[in-house]
């Protein structure tokens, strides 16, 4: 019975107190690295929904402006917005596993999803971080595709948490 309680309850909060935690940290890192960009005019490409080659490009001449611009955008997204994303996807998923009753389906490849596409989008930046001035095209395009699939699959995580929590 004892067993029973912990795994069903201590178990479980404690999961989700660590994943708190790591969201929050990262989180908080990310807000202070944005900070020292000092972005006038734009937004963070992460941020958005959308956005093309030209986009990237007008993105990375503003945050070149700041000293060590490029560096610190680079250094954000190798370490804090890695944890970030591994600690909301699972979150998310630990969130609709236990919200559904611990099933095991298609419902928990959605916040994996938006780690994975997440990931990617990480990656694909630094790779137009690394090459700026350049800007490849097809590379900025992936990586509006990578967000834009990022944001539709972390909705929809909320939607699944928020409809478990009120079923």
């Amino acid at each position: 019975m004892l067993i029973n309680l912990l795994s069903k309850n201590i178990i479980p909060i404690s999961i989700f107190s660590v994943l708190v935690i790591a969201i929050a940290f990262s989180f908080s890192e990310l807000i202070k690295a944005e900070k020292k960009l000092k972005l006038e005019t734009e937004t963070m490409l992460d941020k958005r929904v959308w956005y093309n080659p030209k986009d990237v490009s007008n993105f990375f001449q503003q945050i070149d402006k700041t000293p060590e611009g490029i560096n610190i955008y680079i250094w954000m997204h190798k370490f804090p917005d890695v944890i970030f994303p591994l600690a909301y996807g699972t979150f998310f998923a630990a969130s609709i596993f236990y919200l559904y009753d611990r099933e095991i389906d298609w419902k928990l490849a959605i916040p994996l999803l938006a780690t994975i596409f997440d990931l990617g989008e990480n990656f694909t930046t630094i790779r137009l971080a690394n090459s700026y001035p350049k800007i490849s095209a097809s590379l900025a395009w992936l990586a509006c595709g990578c967000t834009s699939i990022k944001w539709t699959m972390f909705v929809l995580s909320l939607v699944f948490i928020l409809f478990g929590l009120f079923t």
